[in-house]
C-alpha cells in the first residue's frame, strides 16, 4: 500500500500472451453518477428487488471516487496506450443532481487521461430532467445524450412510471 492506496498486480503478460489468450483493454467505461431515480419501473433489477441496501448508500458519487476512478482510467489508458475510450455516465437517473456532476465526471476524467486519448462521454437518462439548458450544457461539454424510452407511449407507460403512479411518458421531453 502506498499513500493509502492498494499497489495492484501488473497484468501478467509474457505468461497470457498466447495466440489463444491476447488481452483485450477495456475502452468503455460504465460510471454511476447518481443512485437514486425518479421512476419506479416494473422491472428495475434495484428498487423492485428484493435486496433494499441501495437506501444505505450515498445518492450521488462522492467525489473522491470520482477523482480515484479517473486516476484509474488514466493508468489503464497509459498502460494500453488507447487512443479512444468511452464512459457511459448513468444512475438511478444520473441527471437528478442537474447537469453538473455529470459534467464534472467528465470533465475529471477528460483530465486525468494523456492528451492523445479522446474520451467519448454519454450520459444514459429516463429524460425527465432534460430541459434546453441542460441540453445546452451537455452538447457545450461535449456529452452525448442517450434516452432510455420503452417502445412507444402505451408501452412505456405501462413499464415506466413516477413514484406517484403516473405514466412517465409526458415528463420524457
Amino acid at each position: 500500500m502506498t499513500r493509502g492506496r492498494t499497489e495492484h498486480p501488473r497484468w501478467p503478460h509474457a505468461v497470457l500472451d498466447t495466440a489463444a489468450h491476447r488481452p483485450t483493454p477495456f475502452r468503455q467505461f460504465v460510471l454511476k453518477v447518481h443512485s437514486r431515480c425518479n421512476l419506479n419501473c416494473s422491472y428495475c433489477y434495484i428498487y423492485q428487488g428484493a435486496d433494499g441496501s441501495w437506501r444505505d448508500r450515498p445518492a450521488r458519487v462522492a467525489e473522491p471516487t470520482m477523482l480515484r476512478t479517473a486516476e484509474r482510467i488514466a493508468e489503464h489508458v497509459r498502460e494500453h496506450r488507447l487512443t479512444g475510450i468511452r464512459i457511459e455516465l448513468h444512475g438511478g437517473e444520473p441527471l437528478l443532481g442537474g447537469p453538473a456532476p455529470v459534467l464534472a465526471y467528465a470533465r475529471t476524467v477528460r483530465a486525468a487521461v494523456p492528451e492523445t486519448c479522446q474520451v467519448t462521454a454519454t450520459v444514459q437518462t429516463n429524460g425527465t430532467r432534460l430541459t434546453e439548458p441542460t441540453l445546452d450544457r451537455l452538447a457545450a461539454a461535449g456529452i452525448r445524450v442517450g434516452l432510455s424510452l420503452d417502445g412507444g407511449r402505451a408501452g412505456h407507460n405501462a413499464r415506466r412510471v413516477d413514484r406517484t403512479g403516473r405514466p412517465a411518458w409526458p415528463a420524457a421531453r
